[in-house]
């Protein structure tokens, strides 16, 4: 098809012209990013008969869910309660939240109550969001998961 007059064929291109030569400039290198977690830790802060509670602090991801899972299924023995103080949770992805589903199903077939407490109000959202929040138990502190679990 014919060029309308005044239009310019592009350099490189058309009859007797030889196509433009492209070059592949090289890729730059590639960077190693560290992972995004900023590590989680998982502390036993008291222990009895009856029950165990768990301070949770950090980030509850990919990299550390299964931290959370051996600690947590390690303490659980024989007490009827397992508390988890998530008041120092700084971050939660869809890991983190299944370890949780996977931690309340593991108690349950166990026979042991999982409640979390103190839950940040971003980790109250996504579980909200999510519906967790109606599978899982959860209490402002612990005196009132206490309370709850001492009329069980």
């Amino acid at each position: 098809m014919a060029r309308p007059p005044g239009r310019a064929q592009p350099a490189g291109r058309g009859p007797g012209r030889p196509a433009a030569r492209r070059t592949r400039r090289p890729a730059p290198p590639r960077q190693e990013h560290p992972p995004m977690s900023t590590g989680l830790k998982v502390i036993v802060q008291e222990q009895d008969d009856r029950l165990v509670l768990l301070t949770v602090a950090g980030a509850l991801d990919h990299d550390t869910s299964a931290v959370l899972l051996e600690q947590a299924t390690a303490a659980m023995g024989t007490p009827h309660h397992l508390v988890l103080d998530m008041s120092g949770v700084t971050f939660c992805d869809s890991s983190g939240l299944n370890t949780l589903l996977r931690l309340n199903r593991h108690t349950r077939a166990d026979h042991t109550a999982l409640t979390l407490v103190a839950v940040p109000a971003q980790l109250r959202r996504l579980l909200r969001i999510t519906g967790t929040d109606t599978v899982l138990t959860l209490r402002d502190n612990l005196a009132e998961a206490r309370a709850v679990h001492d009329r069980t």
